[in-house]
């Protein structure tokens, strides 16, 4: 299981944010969906249908990808280099595993399992504590506001300000 870092929901103090270590996500985004276009039309037949950055109350930018008619999303955190494959209708988020596209994207991000994006947030659960323990109080308080009904709802979301 992983830890949630601190910051995640974008509800936490603005010193934990500064803490984060990994690349920014939006130059990543900007400055290589070309690649990810380009490499995943050629290793594995799949097109970029369309590319939605970030916007309010979003954390999260979305691209569409489709080969031989299916389609998949996928979402990649505005603040974390995080990444989550879904099957749409993107407002269920349903979580999948991104097949041949987590090549492409794996060398930029940290893909997530969909089995891990599924889990209930839940006190009684050891994974779901273990996951969770490292939040702000903001982000259990906008938790228990929005009551996301697992971990990928906590990661990605577009809860107001």
């Amino acid at each position: 299981m992983k830890k949630l870092p601190r910051g995640i929901t974008g509800f936490a103090p603005s010193e934990s944010k500064s803490t984060n270590k990994s690349p920014n996500p939006t130059t990543i985004v900007s400055a290589t969906w070309q690649d990810f276009e380009r490499s995943a039309l050629l290793v594995s037949r799949w097109q970029l249908l369309e590319l939605y950055q970030q916007m309010p109350p979003f954390n999260f930018h979305f691209a569409l990808f489709e080969r031989d008619k299916r389609q998949m999303g996928v979402l990649c955190h505005r603040d974390f280099a995080l990444v989550a494959f879904v099957n749409l209708p993107l407002h269920k988020q349903a979580y999948t595993e991104g097949e041949d596209l987590t090549l492409i994207f794996e060398r930029f991000f940290e893909v997530l399992p969909a089995d891990f994006l599924r889990l209930r947030p839940n006190a009684d659960h050891p994974d779901s504590v273990f996951s969770l323990q490292n939040l702000a109080d903001e982000e259990f308080a906008q938790m228990a506001y929005f009551q996301p009904e697992n971990i990928g709802q906590i990661i990605f979301n577009n809860w107001q300000k």
